[in-house]
């Protein structure tokens, strides 16, 4: 992501899915609210502000360019495989409800993650095969 980007807002969150690694550079302002969904590692090079919840299936990293500091601040949670800063400007993440919420809004309405709830149970011994789910 190079420039300024706006993946959904306060008013109107939404969900942003990127299929590979991704980098948000230093040369702009990318901001955004619901839920970030990430499948490859996370890399803030600028100035990132996020308000939900951002699942990062690889390394998120905040790192600063050579003669840059980029601010990176998240309300909400991140959930990441592992965490790597070399900070230049600042990197926040607050634990925030009310950020959720807005993740909540775009998932539905429920709460993430969801409470498990058990409809009903089988033991695939003591039924038919190929019956009620079972093999």
């Amino acid at each position: 992501i190079n420039g300024n980007a706006t993946f959904g807002t306060a008013a109107a969150p939404q969900i942003t899915y990127f299929s590979g690694s991704t980098t948000i550079k230093g040369n702009g302002n990318a901001s955004g609210a619901g839920i970030l969904i990430v499948e490859g590692d996370l890399t803030i090079e600028g100035n990132f502000d996020f308000k939900g919840l951002v699942l990062v299936r690889g390394q998120t990293s905040v790192t600063s360019e050579t003669g840059f500091t980029g601010n990176a601040t998240v309300y909400g949670s991140i959930w990441t495989n592992d965490v790597n800063l070399n900070v230049g400007g600042s990197a926040i993440v607050y634990y925030s409800t009310q950020a959720l919420a807005l993740a909540n809004q775009v998932a539905g309405g429920s709460a993430l993650p969801s409470p498990l709830v058990v409809t009903s149970l089988v033991d695939c011994t003591d039924v038919p095969a190929a019956s009620n789910g079972c093999p």
